[in-house]
């Protein structure tokens, strides 16, 4: 089996198309376990991968960032279309210098590309072709450095150091191809083991598609994780903006109606008391700007009228008086007389 992986690029598409239908029909247990038996005569000390990369396992891969997929989706919601699928998109061939892992991309789809929220699995998977899958480049254009992934950092190492090896041989060495198919295939599945465990441990903000994707030119594996009815469900209640406060308490409209009373009564008290002090009277010793006996008759017509001249004209201690007496009682006085 082994040396028909690569016996030409048809073989190699072929086999490859295999494990990804596998993997779609929900048997990525077993194309693992294949996968695994198949590179044992390859990963070793003298062979093309070391020992050591037959040591990872799909419990042994974490996520970091999970828990900013929320408010990703909250945030992609508000331009107005919901946000219906999200796919992890994995480069094995892209290592991050930031922490030696394969790059992870997320990225988030809507009905429009298409009808994620009404689809079975079943339909779902009609979507899925040879090249991967119907809506694989109409995604969101968001920020996709949302999820990282740790725990393929010595696989994706040890794929790197063999492409390379491969890329400089002027005679390609058979093994050492098949090795590399086998590898990139074998991270593939055990991503997509990952993601569904924890997508099953700990569910997306909502119910929505979950897709997985393992990039490469000779072993891309596109898959669907879960459709939208295989989501769990987890209610989304995603955090708002910062800044952004919600009201909070009760209304209490008796409370409403004594607070505008005490408010009114106080403003009449202000009012009062401003018309009554000496700055507003006749009084020469009152220290209002512009408090001169000027201000106490207006100029004849054609002449500048001042401010201070007009509210002396109308306030007077008669109108005054007239105020006082037509006030509306305050709170307590109304509460007195019940």
């Amino acid at each position: 089996m082994l040396a028909e992986v690569t016996i030409d690029s048809a073989e190699n598409k072929a086999f490859r198309r295999s494990i990804e239908d596998m993997v779609r029909s929900q048997r990525a247990d077993e194309a693992a376990d294949m996968l695994r038996d198949m590179l044992t005569g390859v990963c070793s000390a003298q062979g093309p991968l070391p020992a050591e990369f037959l040591n990872t396992r799909p419990e042994a891969i974490s996520f970091t960032g999970w828990n900013l997929l929320a408010d990703a989706i909250w945030k992609l919601d508000q331009c107005g279309e919901p946000v219906s699928a999200v796919s992890l998109d994995l480069s094995p061939h892209t290592i991050s210098d930031e922490d030696g892992e394969p790059v992870l991309a997320t990225r988030f789809f809507f009905d429009t590309s298409w009808p994620f929220s009404e689809c079975t699995r079943e339909e779902l998977l009609e979507g899925f072709n040879d090249y991967g899958s119907a809506w694989h480049n109409d995604h969101a254009d968001a920020e996709e450095r949302v999820v990282g992934i740790d725990g393929l950092g010595t696989m994706a190492d040890a794929l790197a150091a063999l492409h390379m090896a491969n890329a400089a041989r002027e005679t390609p060495n058979a093994t050492a191809l098949q090795a590399e198919l086998l590898g990139t295939l074998y991270m593939g599945v055990l991503f997509h083991l990952a993601v569904e465990d924890k997508a099953r441990r700990t569910a997306l903000p909502r119910r929505m598609a979950l897709l997985a994707v393992s990039e490469s030119p000779f072993a891309a594996l596109s898959t669907p994780v879960l459709a939208n009815c295989d989501a769990p469900e987890t209610p989304s209640a995603p955090e708002p903006y910062d800044g952004a406060t919600g009201f909070s308490g009760t209304y209490d409209e008796d409370a409403e109606e004594e607070d505008d009373f005490e408010n009114e009564s106080e403003d009449h008290a202000d009012t009062m008391a401003a018309l009554l002090s000496p700055s507003y009277s006749g009084d020469a010793q009152g220290s209002a700007p512009g408090d001169d006996p000027e201000a106490w008759h207006l100029p004849p017509p054609g002449i500048h009228t001042t401010g201070t001249q007009l509210r002396r004209k109308l306030v007077t201690e008669e109108s005054i008086s007239e105020l006082a007496e037509s006030a509306r009682p305050g709170l307590l006085a109304r509460l007195f007389r019940r």
